[in-house]
C-alpha cells in the first residue's frame, strides 16, 4: 500500500492486488477489508474454508482475518479496500439486522456483471483520486479534497453493500444462524480482548455457556474449535508486528500481553513452528 502518511486522513485505504501481492496473503489488522477480483482466477483459504475466486468475486473480511492464496493465474488482478467499522456503519447504519446477519454468514459473494462493473468503475476512480493526492505533499490540497475523498469512499461502500445484500438475499438462509451469531460475537470479542484473554473459559463465560459446549458450538459454526481461533488471531497479530514494524520481540510480547519474551516465543513457536526471530528473518528473504 501507499505510505501511511498519504492515507491518514482518508476513510479508506486502497491497493491494487496482482498475482505477486496476492501470493503474500492479505490480512487486515484493526480494520475491515474488501477484495474485488477484477480479472483472472485463484484458489484461496478464508476462515479455514477454501474458495474459488474469479472475476466478480467480492470478499468482505473482518479484522484479523487472513486471506491466503494457494494459486493465482498470471492475469490475476483485484482491488483491496480497507476501512474502519465505524466508517462502514456511518454509511449503512440503518441496515436491517437480517441483512447484516446474511452478510456475516457469507463473506464471499459473486456479483452480477452489472454490479461488478459499477463497483469496478467506482474503485478505479477512488484509486485515481488517492494517486493524485499521493503525488502532492501527503496531504489534501484543501478541505474540498478531503470532502471529495470521503464522498467517493461513501459511494464505493454503499455500492458494495448494495451489491452483496442483493446477492445475499438470493442465497439460502443458514440453518445454523444461532451458532453463526455466537461465532460472530466470539470473533469480535476475541479481536478486542485477545491481548489479555486467551482461554476458552473467558469467552464461554461471556456467552453463559460451559467451555466444552461453547467450543463445540464454535466448531459447528466454523469448522474449528474455539482455541483454534484464539491461537489464529493471536498469531496473526504477532505476525503483523514482526513483519510490519521494527518492534523487538520483547516489545511485541508486551503489546500482546505476554508476561515476558520467552513465554511469547514459546507460544509463537508452538503455533507457527518457528521462533519469532526466525519468522521475521524468513519474511525478509
Amino acid at each position: 500500500m501507499d505510505d501511511d502518511k498519504t492515507t491518514d486522513f482518508m476513510p479508506v485505504r486502497i491497493a491494487r492486488i496482482g498475482r505477486a501481492e496476492a501470493m503474500q496473503g492479505l490480512v487486515s489488522m484493526q480494520r475491515l477489508f474488501t477484495f474485488l477480483c477484477r480479472n483472472g482466477e485463484a484458489r484461496a483459504e478464508l476462515m479455514n474454508r477454501t474458495c474459488r475466486i474469479a472475476r466478480g468475486t467480492f470478499i468482505l473480511s473482518f479484522p484479523y482475518t487472513l486471506l491466503k492464496f494457494g494459486q493465482c493465474s498470471e492475469d490475476f488482478d483485484g482491488l483491496l479496500v480497507e476501512t474502519s467499522a465505524d466508517f462502514l456503519l456511518s454509511v449503512v447504519g440503518g441496515m436491517d439486522v437480517r441483512d447484516r446477519l446474511a452478510i456475516r454468514q457469507r463473506t464471499v459473494f459473486t456479483l452480477s456483471d452489472e454490479d461488478m462493473g459499477t463497483l469496478d468503475l467506482l474503485g478505479r476512480a477512488l484509486e485515481d483520486k488517492q494517486r493524485l493526492v499521493a503525488t502532492g505533499k501527503h496531504a489534501p490540497r484543501n478541505e474540498f479534497d478531503t470532502a471529495a475523498l470521503t464522498a467517493m469512499s461513501q459511494a464505493y461502500a454503499a455500492e458494495a453493500v448494495s451489491a452483496i445484500i442483493d446477492e445475499a438475499r438470493q442465497g439460502k438462509t443458514d440453518e445454523r444462524s444461532a451458532d453463526t451469531t455466537l461465532f460472530n460475537e466470539f470473533m469480535m470479542s476475541l479481536v478486542k480482548h485477545c491481548k489479555t484473554e486467551r482461554t476458552v473459559a473467558y469467552y464461554a463465560a461471556q456467552a453463559s455457556l460451559s467451555p466444552n459446549h461453547f467450543s463445540a458450538t464454535i466448531k459447528s459454526a466454523s469448522g474449528q474449535p474455539a482455541m483454534y481461533w484464539i491461537k489464529l488471531v493471536t498469531s496473526t497479530m504477532a505476525k503483523h508486528y514482526l513483519t510490519a514494524t521494527r518492534m523487538s520481540a520483547k516489545e511485541i510480547a508486551d503489546a500482546l500481553g505476554f508476561p515476558d519474551q520467552s513465554t511469547f516465543g514459546r507460544y509463537f513457536k508452538s503455533i507457527c513452528g518457528i521462533s519469532p526471530a526466525a519468522y521475521r528473518e524468513k519474511m525478509r528473504d
